[in-house]
């Protein structure tokens, strides 16, 4: 009778060059692939849906149970009440499955790196999809090792689910006595257990990797316990091993183990029990013996079998360089050609199965630097700490130096051949002798590095291959080695591969660890490879420069049209000044303007505040406490220079505070509005309000400038308080403080919602004691938590706000990388993003114009202040390019204003009278205006005749129009707006001359505040719209929010008690 013929696939699995097995494929389920590795599931054999990474078999739905049960549970029951839960790794979500069954668990935090395969696991693996979706699970995919050492709180017990430590792979490092002692044994809780899978421990592989983690734990911890089974999946016996800080733990008899199973966790075990595990524990005599004589040993090359093992691994726990990954990246892995075959690309599908091809894998290549044991009893060779990573430089150098131009390379190199701190030091101060010579003209403020504790100064110039030269000198010898190693690795590059540079590779990569690279430091070396850049790309590339003003002790030189017409008003003539004061005087009038003003009145404003104290320029929270003050100094009128909703505000505070007498003129009869204002208005935000209104505990947090209407409608559908830039981060955080389970939602200005909601995602990932320096009420824990619960209105956008978007942006980036910069809460996240960045290196901030204003005060205060030596330290000085040790020079520091230009006049005002205070002539601030870049031009594009650009200081050209500040554009921002450019300096003075004239008051009763007719919940508006006004004032008195509000947040839309 003949044979039934019938084609089957076979998906292969080398395990060693001389060895390997064989799985049916029954059906390819998926096959996809992240940025760090390939994602297959396939249906195999006898093991089921089973989950491969770059071709490995990482668990089958057989056996999957096993591995996991022993992983988490023998730890988790001999912990006597575990509440916290630390896994590294574990993108599969079995393990976090079998942690969430104990019922004691409160917070499990789960970290691994690839999104790609922890999302795939949750819409796939539907035993796990109930863990990914827990409320007491947090899952964070970053680099396991930074995100426990960043933690503020410990763990009972903290889980390694990683992949082995072998080919010098990306988990290499996190099984060394150094993370073991430095980072997991800090991180445990008294009576805290760790427990992490140890790869194979059978006859023939138990010393691949099982018995020397087992020896390092022992380095590290005063009791180890390891314990093994056989996985089929895996085709080997594989072990684990359980370290305890308190040795008695491991004393738990078998009897004890299953009450407490039975007890602490949810549904019966499949595979433990306490018979189970004590057998577990008792291994073979070989593998015994091996444990027992694991000494130290020095890293030994790869051989082919320890370079084949399946490695059990969720996904890479820690962030590797691109050439170490793909080291382990397999493009021709079975299960990609398995599917291939599948889909008919590749011959395979044959009959008899001693047919089939053989070899469906190509083996891994070998690495000759990278060890396959690792060190017991002490750390890698070169196992150093930077930040909060760490990097075994053995590993982890060559496949940083693949992704670099030869010259940093050979410098990481050097640095990662030397094996201790004080040869580290001795070569950098090496490279500080190596620097030519450099020019003493060229020590001036325009190659002064901005940002770096010590003076040091960048040059670059190209040769005549086009290769750039750079010089850098410095005063501080330290400095100076650090500018030596930026020369030797970037001269000679071509123009491109110096912008090209990875930063974040290079500089890590130089292992010079927190002795050398203090914070100052650390940031004062990124901040010369950014002036580098700077200066790179001004020798390549045409670039537009933004227009600016400079600012001495006694002059100032602007920069372009724009910035002349910001100045032109900063010096009004005496005459005028003296003619509104006298004005206002005489009418007892009050001012108080916000600092977005046109540029003339905004300068005449304030040279007549020397002879009247009653002129106040701010932002808008301050703007009505003001003019209750001068309306109890004696004012009887006060005119309000803003939109409507500020005059509206004004005119509230002064009628809260009993001064209904005290008269309120905006500068104009026709409305004065805001889009921002007109957005809360829509419909749109009322269906946001009535989503608001649905959710318990909910608080509306609206920016000021809305109307009085917009916080009485408001406040009848969901409590309300008001917020401005310079509160909203407190008031946020003080909410979510005293009513922790609230939901807040902020509006209407999309930008800032955006930005706050980043803020608040940093500011979670900072240890508590920063945190807290912020808001006391809150830890890191409490800041991730509120996260899900803060909302923000999409739809709120201003345009002149859109002079931030991304093309401004990106010449930003380009031009301005080492300046200071600035940016508003109502910026674009462009910008907004920018200056985080530049704030974590120590040059920016982020928050109102208060903020601004106070950051550029203080960089000035710690540049005046300056003497001899590095702020952070050096020993040495006179390094940098030879000779003695430099004289202290004068300053330039470059502020970019990511904010409207009409706060200026302030800027100005305080500069100078800092600069004066100090007797400094030396030092100047330049204030960047970053203008949409449509309103710039460069010489090459510049053309002549009446309607071409006009030739500008310092070779900059304008394109005339908006850029001069004229008109509601990109360009001129708030102090442009056609409604601000209502409040000018004839308006004004219009308005005060018919103060207190018959026929003139009646013409000004149209510059009263809009009074509304009608009523909100049976209150008039303004009464109605003062109350979220009110809960504001009483926060900014008393650092909290009232009863009264708290109360109306937990009562108001409260779902009903069940009877």
């Amino acid at each position: 009778m003949a044979e039934t013929y019938t084609k089957r696939l076979w998906l292969e699995e080398d395990l060693a060059d001389d060895l390997k097995w064989s799985m049916l494929v029954k059906q390819v389920l998926y096959s996809g692939k992240s940025k760090y590795q390939e994602v297959d599931l396939i249906d195999v054999g006898p093991f089921g849906k089973t989950l491969f990474l770059d071709g490995k078999v990482q668990s089958s739905a057989v056996d999957e149970w096993v591995y996991h049960e022993l992983l988490v549970h023998p730890a988790l029951i001999m912990h006597p009440n575990p509440k916290t839960v630390f896994i590294c790794g574990g993108g599969e979500g079995a393990t976090a499955r079998e942690v969430l069954r104990h019922k004691s668990v409160e917070k499990v935090v789960m970290v691994d790196i690839d999104k790609v395969v922890c999302d795939f696991c949750h819409a796939h693996l539907e035993h796990n999809k109930a863990a990914f979706e827990s409320p007491k699970l947090e899952l964070i995919n970053d680099d396991a090792r930074t995100q426990l050492e960043a933690w503020p709180g410990k763990f009972d017990v903290i889980i390694g689910d990683l992949a082995d430590p072998l080919d010098g792979g990306p988990c290499y490092q996190l099984y060394t006595q150094d993370f073991y002692e430095n980072v997991v044994k800090q991180k445990l809780n008294p009576g805290g257990i760790f427990v992490t899978q140890s790869g194979p421990a059978g006859f023939l592989s138990c010393t691949e990797v099982f018995t020397c983690i087992n020896a390092t734990l022992r380095s590290v911890f005063p009791r180890v316990l390891p314990y093994a089974q056989h996985m089929p999946v895996f085709c080997d016996v594989w072990g684990w091993n359980i370290a305890f800080t308190d040795p008695a733990q491991a004393e738990l008899p078998p009897a004890d183990m299953d009450a407490r199973l039975a007890d602490r966790v949810a549904g019966e075990m499949r595979f433990l029990d306490g018979e189970t595990f004590r057998g577990l524990c008792h291994m073979n005599k070989h593998v015994r013996k091996c444990l027992a004589e694991e000494k130290q040993r020095a890293p030994a090359g790869l051989n082919s079998h320890s370079a084949q093992r399946p490695s059990h691994s969720r996904a890479p726990a820690i962030a590797a360089q691109p050439a170490q990954l793909a080291r382990g990246f397999r493009p021709n892995s079975a299960p990609q050609r398995a599917m291939q075959m599948m889909m008919g690309v590749l011959p395979g599908l044959a009959a008899p199965a001693g047919a089939r091809r053989a070899g469906s894998r190509a083996p891994r290549p070998q690495q000759p630097a990278a060890p396959r044991r690792l060190a017991v009893l002490a750390r890698p060779p070169a196992v150093r700490r930077q930040g909060t990573q760490a990097r075994a430089v053995e590993a982890a150098a060559p496949a940083a130096t693949a992704e670099l131009p030869a010259g940093a390379a050979a410098v990481v190199a050097r640095f990662a051949a030397v094996g201790d701190a004080k040869a580290r030091m001795a070569l950098l101060l090496s490279y500080a002798e190596q620097l030519p010579p450099f020019p003493e003209e060229l020590k001036d403020n325009q190659h002064r590095v901005m940002g770096c504790a010590a003076q040091a100064w960048v040059d670059a110039s190209l040769d005549a291959g086009g290769r750039v030269r750079l010089r850098a000198a410095s005063d501080s010898a330290l400095t100076a080695g650090l500018a030596g190693v930026l020369v030797a690795a970037l001269s000679g590059l071509a123009p491109q591969e110096v912008l090209d540079l990875d930063a974040a590779a290079f500089l890590p990569a130089l292992g010079l660890g927190p002795a050398v690279l203090a914070p100052s430091r650390s940031h004062g070396l990124a901040n010369m490879l950014e002036a580098v850049r700077r200066r790179t790309r001004r020798l390549v590339t045409d670039l537009p420069r933004f227009p600016s003003l400079r600012i001495t002790a006694d002059a100032l030189e602007p920069q372009g049209a724009f910035a002349a017409a910001q100045a032109a008003f900063l010096q009004p003539a005496p005459a005028q000044v003296e003619a509104l004061a006298g004005l206002l005087r005489e009418k007892s009038i009050g001012v108080v303007a916000h600092f977005y003003m046109d540029p003339e009145v905004q300068g005449v404003l304030s040279a007549a505040a020397a002879s009247w104290p009653h002129i106040h320029i701010s932002d808008s929270l301050v703007m009505a406490d003001a003019a209750v003050s001068m309306a109890r100094a004696g004012c009887t009128t006060i005119a309000v220079l803003g939109v409507d909703f500020m005059s509206e505000n004004v005119r509230a505070i002064l009628d809260e505070a009993g001064l209904q007498h005290v008269k309120v003129h905006r500068l104009a009869a026709a409305d004065i509005g805001c889009s921002l204002a007109e957005a809360a208005e829509s419909a749109e935000y009322g269906r946001y309000l009535a989503q608001a209104a649905a959710t318990p505990r909910s608080l509306h947090v609206v920016y000021i400038n809305t109307s009085l209407r917009t916080k009485a409608t408001a406040h009848a559908l969901v409590p309300t308080i008001t917020c401005t830039s310079s509160n909203v981060v407190q008031t946020v955080l003080q909410a979510f403080a005293q009513v922790p389970d609230a939901t807040v939602w902020y509006g209407p200005d999309t930008y800032m919602g955006r930005n706050l909601a980043e803020l608040f995602t940093q500011l979670a990932a900072l240890p508590d004691d920063e945190v807290s320096a912020l808001h006391p009420g809150h830890t890191a824990a409490s800041v991730r938590a509120l996260l899900p619960r803060l909302r923000h209105y999409a739809s709120g956008t201003c345009i002149v706000h859109h002079i931030f978007g991304g093309e401004t942006c990106e010449l930003v980036k380009q031009a301005y990388g080492d300046a200071y910069l600035t940016a508003h809460f109502e910026v674009p996240g462009e910008m907004f993003s920018l200056a985080m960045a530049a704030k974590a290196r120590g040059m920016g901030v982020v928050g109102s114009t208060s903020n601004i204003l106070d950051f550029i005060a203080a960089k000035l205060a710690d540049a005046l202040a300056e003497g001899g030596g590095d702020a952070a330290g050096d020993e040495a000085q006179g390094g940098g390019g030879g000779g003695a040790p430099a004289p202290r020079r004068g300053a330039a520091l470059t502020f970019v204003l990511g904010t409207e230009a009409g706060m200026i006049t302030s800027i100005v005002r305080r500069v100078q009278a800092m600069l004066r205070e100090a007797g400094r002539r030396d030092v100047e601030v330049e204030i960047v205006f970053p203008v949409n870049p449509s309103s710039i031009t460069t010489q090459a594009t510049a053309g002549g005749g009446a309607g071409g650009a006009a030739a500008l200081p310092d070779g900059l050209a304008l394109v005339p129009g908006p850029a001069g500040g004229e008109g509601c554009s990109l360009e001129g921002g708030c102090a442009s707006c056609p409604y601000m450019k209502m409040n000018t300096l004839d308006a004004l003075l219009s308005v005060a001359r018919r103060v207190g004239d018959p026929a003139g008051e009646a013409l000004l009763a149209g510059h009263a505040p809009r009074a509304y007719a009608e009523t909100v919940g049976g209150r008039s508006v303004a009464a109605a719209g003062c109350e979220p006004i009110l809960h504001m004032r009483h926060f900014s008195t008393h650092k909290a929010l009232s009863d009264e509000l708290v109360a109306d947040i937990l009562t108001r839309n409260a779902p009903p008690t069940p009877a």
